[in-house]
């Protein structure tokens, strides 16, 4: 096992306390810390110290990509690593946002490239060539909003807040052939009725006091609408389903789902890129044209996916992407060490307590927030110590 050195991304939605809290670092920290990336994308890859020298994660890995990956997982993904685990701190709401499939990532990164535009360009969309899905476990309760909910119950949402303009929106979505994608479409592109944001806003205010069938969902809303009550965001973000996740709880999210993380602190594993395309609740680059192009119309039912037990206090979830899954331990120093024989590369997150985690190299002592990396060619992990440790592993339909 060795241990990693992980970047911390500042971005205003972030938190000055939980993930210096988490470190042991002095509170309140100097911006906001709203993610932690372990991983080996270039935008922010790790470090590790290899042979005496400190080298990056891409570097390590191009040095020896056979021992480090497995010949199984070098020949589907190539000389990379090809998942990024992430810690995720919301105190305000993300954008609302879709990931590209493979094939439109594919397109899309050719296309800024063929266009001249740097990697480091705001406009762009597209930093690799590669999808994006992602499962996100909650540390804490987590809020969110994910998919478009169906279109009955988006309907309803509208009219319960009593806003004319709301309610001529709820016939169309019933009514109109494509009716969600007419009036997201109409949102988005600025096409609305004047006011209809602040009078969104103001009904929203409104309904979150009362008690009903959606009065979580106004209240998220309307603390979204205090944020951003200009933004077309609060009305878009009635449309997607409300999500509060239990400690515990994960969810899925697949290419072409809009989203947008809302609050909460939780572990985040996608697959190794950072495409991300906007539309609302954002400052930074919004392309409406290629949003709607790769937006899934498909309205669904999201709930927390169910993970499976391997064994007493060992949890997985498993994940239609083949470039990942995520599995779960809670140590006890009672217990005997449990060894994970996952092929590939692994990282390994304490998230709690002290864990030391074994695996062809020298045993690491890892505390809260550190992380450990144990290559294919070390063999099995072998965990022990009393905590809480988190192992991200490319998906067993690989191995």
């Amino acid at each position: 096992m060795e241990l990693l050195n992980n970047p911390i991304q500042y971005y205003d939605w972030g938190s000055r306390y939980t993930l210096a809290a988490l470190q042991g670092r002095p509170q309140p920290s100097e911006r906001p810390e709203a993610e932690l990336w372990i991983g080996a994308h270039c935008a922010a890859p790790s470090t590790l110290l290899r042979n005496g020298q400190i080298r990056s994660f891409p570097q390590v890995i191009a040095a020896g990509p056979e021992h480090e990956l497995g010949r199984q997982q070098l020949d589907t993904f190539g000389p990379r690593l090809p998942y990024l685990c992430k810690l995720l701190v919301a105190e305000r709401p993300l954008s609302i946002q879709v990931h590209p499939s493979s094939d439109q990532a594919e397109a899309g990164f050719a296309a800024e490239r063929a266009a001249g535009l740097d990697l480091a360009d705001p406009q762009r969309n597209y930093r690799d060539p590669y999808h994006k899905p992602e499962l996100l476990c909650a540390v804490t309760e987590f809020e969110g909003l994910y998919g478009f909910r169906p279109v009955a119950q988006a309907a309803a949402v509208l009219r319960e807040l009593r806003v004319p303009m709301l309610n001529e929106y709820a016939d169309r979505l019933l009514r109109q052939p494509e009716g969600l994608r007419a009036v997201f479409t109409e949102l988005v592109t600025g096409a609305a009725p004047t006011g209809v944001v602040p009078a969104t806003a103001a009904a929203l205010r409104r309904a979150a006091p009362r008690s009903g069938k959606f009065t979580n969902d106004y209240a998220a809303c309307a603390a979204i609408a205090d944020l951003y009550p200009d933004d077309v965001g609060v009305v878009l973000a009635l449309l997607l389903n409300y999500l509060r996740l239990a400690p515990g709880d994960a969810v899925y999210v697949h290419a072409g789902m809009p989203h947008a993380h809302v609050r909460g602190f939780g572990v985040e594993v996608m697959a190794s890129s950072d495409n991300v395309v906007r539309c609302g609740l954002t400052g930074k680059h919004i392309d409406i044209a290629e949003l709607l192009k790769l937006t899934s119309w498909q309205p669904e039912c999201v709930a927390p996916l169910p993970p499976i037990e391997l064994a007493p206090k060992m949890l997985r979830w498993l994940v239609p992407a083949a470039e990942f899954m995520l599995t779960r331990l809670e140590l006890s120093a009672a217990d005997k060490p449990t060894m994970l024989d996952d092929p590939g590369p692994r990282v390994v997150l304490c998230l709690s307590g002290q864990v030391q985690a074994a695996g062809g190299r020298a045993p690491v002592i890892l505390n809260a927030g550190q992380a450990a990396y144990c290559s294919a060619g070390d063999g099995p992990i072998i965990l022990s110590g009393a905590g809480s440790a988190f192992v991200v592993s490319v998906s067993a339909a690989v191995g």
